[in-house]
C-alpha cells in the first residue's frame, strides 16, 4: 500500500513532466486540505479529493500512483458511496486517456471538451441516477 504521499508524487510525475507543478507543494495543498476537515476518499493507490456543490452535485479530482485499473476502481467505488446521497458528480482534465477510462464506469457518463488549454481541458459529469 502506497501512502498518500508516494501516490500525490507518482500522479505529479507522470501526468506533468514537463510541467512547472512541485510535487511536494501538492503534498503539503493536500495536507493542508485535510488538516481543514476535506472530504476525500482513497484506496491503496488513489486519493480522490471532494468538493460537495449544492445538495446534489460532488466534484472530485483524482490523483493516482497506480495503472488506469486502479483509478477506475478507485472511482467506481467512490461513485458507489456517493449514489446513496448525490445525483450527479462532475470531474474536469487534461489527459484524453481519462476519457478513454469512461467506457468502465458503472454510471451513464457524459465528457466534453470544453477549451484547447493545458488545464481543465475536459469536463467529465457522471449521472449517479442512471446505472449502466
Amino acid at each position: 500500500m502506497m501512502d498518500y504521499k508516494e501516490i500525490i508524487q507518482r500522479d505529479v510525475l507522470r501526468n506533468y513532466p514537463d510541467r512547472k507543478i512541485d510535487a511536494s507543494s501538492a503534498i503539503e495543498n493536500f495536507e493542508k486540505y485535510r488538516e481543514m476537515g476535506g472530504a476525500y476518499f482513497s484506496t491503496e493507490k488513489t486519493i480522490i479529493v471532494l468538493k460537495y456543490i449544492g445538495d446534489s452535485t460532488v466534484e472530485f479530482h483524482a490523483m493516482n500512483g497506480g495503472n488506469g485499473l486502479d483509478l477506475t476502481q478507485a472511482v467506481n467505488s467512490m461513485l458507489e458511496k456517493l449514489s446513496v446521497n448525490y445525483e450527479k458528480v462532475v470531474t474536469y482534465y487534461d489527459n484524453p486517456r481519462i476519457s478513454e477510462l469512461s467506457k468502465y464506469g458503472l454510471y451513464a457518463i457524459t465528457v466534453k471538451k470544453i477549451d484547447e488549454g493545458m488545464d481543465r481541458t475536459y469536463e467529465m459529469t457522471i449521472d449517479l441516477t442512471k446505472k449502466v
